[in-house]
């Protein structure tokens, strides 16, 4: 009697067709978790970000209610929107600005940095500034606030969200002991601002044609992970001047 074995292998169609459902999982699964870990990445760079632009508010608003020479170098920075071109009044509008090409072809984040052919960067053309805010103080030293024009190598485009990196100085290593400073986390000099900025622009004239107010705009623009678009943050801060309505 001859017994049939009725059992087989698999052939090689529902081998490779199994591997193909694996593999198609497996992307799907992967392109699930980028998915999620990028968005956790843009909201952290997003909430670090707008703490760095509330502290520049904050600070600002520790100047104007000291009333002292620091508030007077901030407002003779401010510029005239009369007085303007197009590109100055265009970065108040900061979102439309970056993504309308420059004359020099730059757009996005980088439009910002690089010369518009007027030989100044639209972030030279507001008198862009941020304040080291910790080195701020009831004293208000005046190297607290550190503008563009005079320290063009500090501002950068960012490569991971907007942001201020301390440092020491020279002065400050030869000032004590390098081990102690940084125990003590005594980081307080600018080494380079990324993608963020601040700026003053004049208000309306009242009594004696002096300016009734001052807006202040503090912006970020930065990429986030896979993005091919820049994010962008702003606050406006509007400070009246006493006396002046």
């Amino acid at each position: 009697m001859r017994i049939t074995s009725t059992k087989r292998g698999d052939t090689i169609i529902e081998v490779m067709f199994a591997i193909a459902i694996f593999g198609l999982v497996a992307i799907l699964s992967i392109s699930a978790m980028n998915r999620g870990l990028n968005s956790a990445e843009t909201a952290l760079e997003e909430t670090t970000a707008r703490e760095e632009l509330n502290a520049q508010a904050e600070a600002l608003r520790f100047i104007y209610d000291g009333g002292n020479a620091l508030w007077d170098t901030l407002t003779s920075k401010a510029i005239d929107l009369e007085d303007t071109d197009s590109a100055t009044e265009g970065i108040i509008r900061l979102s439309d600005f970056v993504m309308s090409p420059s004359d020099s072809g730059f757009v996005g984040c980088d439009k910002l940095y690089n010369d518009d052919g007027s030989g100044k960067t639209p972030l030279q053309k507001v008198n862009a500034f941020i304040l080291n805010t910790r080195k701020l103080s009831a004293g208000q030293p005046t190297d607290s606030y550190v503008n563009i024009n005079n320290n063009f190598n500090l501002f950068q485009p960012s490569p991971l969200g907007a942001r201020i990196l301390y440092g020491l100085s020279t002065e400050t290593l030869e000032a004590a002991d390098n081990r102690a400073l940084s125990v003590s986390g005594m980081e307080v000099d600018i080494k380079q601002v990324e993608g963020i900025w601040a700026f003053a622009v004049k208000g309306l004239d009242g009594k004696n044609g002096q300016p009734m107010y001052y807006d202040f705009y503090v912006q970020a623009c930065w990429y986030g992970p896979g993005a091919g678009t820049p994010t962008v943050l702003d606050t406006v801060m509007r400070l009246t001047v006493p006396g002046a309505r």
